[in-house]
């Protein structure tokens, strides 16, 4: 069974996949899964596997640059309602997910604010690490960016 378009557009959902020796983790933050992830009994079964992984003794994790802009839009946004927000508790709460799926050997990928089809790496481990989990190969659905796979795009399209 795959989900629905609409459950896709109002989740979170946290999907994973293989690129060579990267193992991948993506927030969907309300966007499109490829077809090659969208399946609701295999992507819970992978993300039961992975919410049961230690976290790697001594993992260093590289946070990227597009934090500051995910905490900016994030103060921005609150700010519109005169809201008063700490801006390190407001990064540090965007980090933790994906800080934590960094400690467990994985790439972690947020959508981006300006296109639904682009994601971006928001930190990993210095080094490629080996993880404890059976994914899915990366398929032609995905498209990296460059050589340092720092961003991608979903080739999907919504089919509702």
């Amino acid at each position: 069974m795959k989900y629905s378009e609409a459950y896709q557009r109002t989740r979170d959902i946290d999907w994973f996949f293989r690129a060579g020796n990267r193992f991948i983790h993506v927030a969907s933050n309300g966007g499109k899964l490829p077809n090659f992830v969208n399946d609701v009994n295999r992507l819970r079964n992978e993300q039961a596997a992975v919410s049961v992984l230690d976290n790697i003794k001594d993992v260093q994790v590289d946070i990227t640059d597009y934090v500051n802009i995910r905490t900016q839009a994030s103060v921005e946004e609150v700010q519109k309602n005169n809201i008063m927000v700490d801006i390190n508790q407001l990064r540090e709460s965007y980090l933790s997910t994906f800080v934590a799926m960094a400690q467990k050997g994985f790439y972690s990928f947020d959508r981006a604010l300006d296109d639904e089809s682009k994601y971006i790496l928001v930190c990993g481990p210095k080094t490629p690490i080996e993880v404890a989990c059976q994914l899915v190969e990366v398929t032609d659905e995905i498209e990296f960016d460059g050589e340092g796979k720092d961003a991608f795009h979903v080739k999907t399209k919504y089919t509702e």
